[in-house]
């Protein structure tokens, strides 16, 4: 049995040439209020399944800490726009 379906495959390895992209063209971490770290990680403000994966305009570029800070206080980053519903709702 495949660890993932041929489709994710192809969508990861899509997502892996658009990351170096953007973590190339985004060298600062983008949290709202200001953050004057680096860029480790591609943050996905609205998620990471299915077609959301490679759709860079929900993209930020995120140091660790802050990638961290949308799981461990979500109220908080969906308040300030860090995270976004994936079903639309407030």
């Amino acid at each position: 049995m495949r660890p993932v379906s041929l489709q994710r495959a192809r969508e990861l390895r899509l997502y892996r040439r658009l990351r170096v992209k953007f973590l190339d063209n985004h060298p600062w971490c983008e949290f709202p209020g200001g953050c004057h770290r680096p860029t480790a990680v591609v943050h996905h403000r609205r998620g990471r399944d299915g077609a959301s994966l490679n759709d860079v305009s929900w993209w930020s570029a995120s140091c660790i800490d802050h990638n961290e800070f949308a799981e461990t206080h979500t109220g908080e980053a969906l308040a300030m726009g860090w995270l976004v519903r994936i079903n639309g709702r407030p």
